[in-house]
């Protein structure tokens, strides 16, 4: 293998994997592109059951989750899936629905609670570890 290929592997393992869950397609356009311009590997789903595919097809360090998408799973399912599967993970119910109770079931689930509307820098700040 040439150098060249060897750092180019190195690169992409060094790439964090995010997957974006959120039935606002256009949102989740401007997220990805956000994070893909910070070197991050993107992948997007729609629809809970989309993702929940998705979670059980590889692992991803980070998914980032709205509460309420199409179909019949939502993002707690997705995130709980997630923690099952790699609860050393990172998880982030990111999401304009209001309830006292999201910030208990999110500790519960291993995820971190970040109300919309939020700021693109607190979502990014969230993912790279800066609470």
């Amino acid at each position: 293998m040439n150098a060249a290929w060897k750092i180019a592997c190195q690169v992409f393992a060094a790439m964090k994997a995010v997957l974006l869950v959120d039935d606002n397609t256009s949102l989740c356009h401007i997220i990805a592109d956000l994070l893909r311009d910070r070197s991050y590997e993107v992948r997007e789903a729609t629809a809970g059951k989309d993702a929940v595919q998705l979670v059980r097809s590889r692992r991803f360090d980070v998914v980032i989750a709205d509460l309420l998408l199409s179909g019949e799973l939502n993002g707690i399912d997705v995130l709980a899936l997630h923690n099952r599967l790699s609860p050393e993970k990172q998880r982030i119910l990111f999401t304009a629905f209001q309830s006292r109770q999201l910030p208990n079931i999110c500790a519960y689930i291993g995820a971190r609670y970040l109300p919309k509307p939020a700021s693109l820098r607190d979502l990014i700040r969230l993912i790279e570890g800066h609470s």
